[in-house]
């Protein structure tokens, strides 16, 4: 490797970390539960984005939030007191099955507005081709990394960060 693809690749990977940075903080999330006109916090937001995706088991929401079970499982106990998501127990009574009610689907649904209308006012001064060019290289991105990791299972049993 030359030191061009040196720079190249740490500006790239610098720019991802930058954009997952403020993705998380508060300020961004402040913003998006104002504009949907929402009263709940991060981690349920990020529940019900995962549910408008379709119903998954209680597992499966954990190990894609990547956040511990009890975590998960007060904040979705808290979700289905509020109406917003419902429990439906399996064959296997220890296994449930996670879905968005009615008003779950209006309130992700907002979160995707709000999200949107983020973005679109992040990238309102940049050309057709400039989005274009944006979308096409993201979708290259995101399927080269979840190719890479999404399948991979981690050797790590407790990894610390």
């Amino acid at each position: 490797m030359t030191v061009q693809d040196d720079q190249i690749l740490d500006a790239i990977e610098a720019s991802l970390t930058a954009c997952l940075r403020v993705s998380k903080k508060p300020a961004y999330w402040d913003e998006v539960l104002d504009r949907a006109g929402l009263s709940i916090d991060r981690p349920a937001a990020a529940i019900l984005m995962v549910l408008d995706h379709g119903p998954c088991q209680f597992q499966e929401l954990v190990k894609h939030l990547g956040i511990e079970a009890p975590s998960v499982s007060r904040k979705a106990h808290a979700l289905e007191d509020d109406g917003l998501i419902i429990r439906q127990a399996a064959s296997d009574k220890r296994i449930h099955r996670l879905s968005l009610s009615p008003q779950g689907q209006a309130a992700a649904k907002k979160l995707k507005s709000a999200k949107r209308s983020i973005v679109q006012a992040i990238i309102a001064d940049w050309s057709i081709e400039e989005r274009r060019q944006l979308i096409r290289l993201l979708e290259k991105l995101a399927s080269n990394m979840t190719a890479q990791f999404e399948t991979k299972p981690s050797n790590k049993n407790n990894p610390k960060e």
